[in-house]
């Protein structure tokens, strides 16, 4: 490998490396229902954006109190949408409340 098709893969590493440590960051910032959200948004079946009123109904809280939290975890995860959040959620997996690169999981069986 040349020098610099090895300095390209080390930057892409590089970069790699600091937005999972951005998205850890903010992950942490969120307080234990934001969190909760934030998983219930993102493991929602592919192409299923979950409405305040779901949210509400699977938490036993009001709608107008989903949207607050849902609004907070949005802002504090810097996503615009539910959409954007689940983007910046692809592939990970939130396992007990805790986000795990997809890459890190043993294969299944083991």
């Amino acid at each position: 490998m040349d020098a610099e098709r090895f300095d390209a893969l080390l930057l892409q590493v590089f970069q790699h490396f600091f937005q999972e440590k951005e998205l850890l960051r903010r992950w942490w910032r969120l307080t234990p229902r934001e969190r909760e959200m934030v998983e219930m948004i993102c493991s929602s079946p592919e192409g299923k954006l979950l409405t305040r009123r779901e949210v509400a109904a699977r938490l036993f809280i009001t709608p107008g109190t989903a949207k607050i939290h849902i609004r907070q975890a949005l802002r504090k995860m810097g996503a615009r949408t539910q959409a954007d959040l689940r983007r910046s959620f692809q592939g990970w997996v939130i396992a007990d409340g805790v986000p795990i690169p997809a890459d890190f999981l043993p294969p299944e069986g083991i």
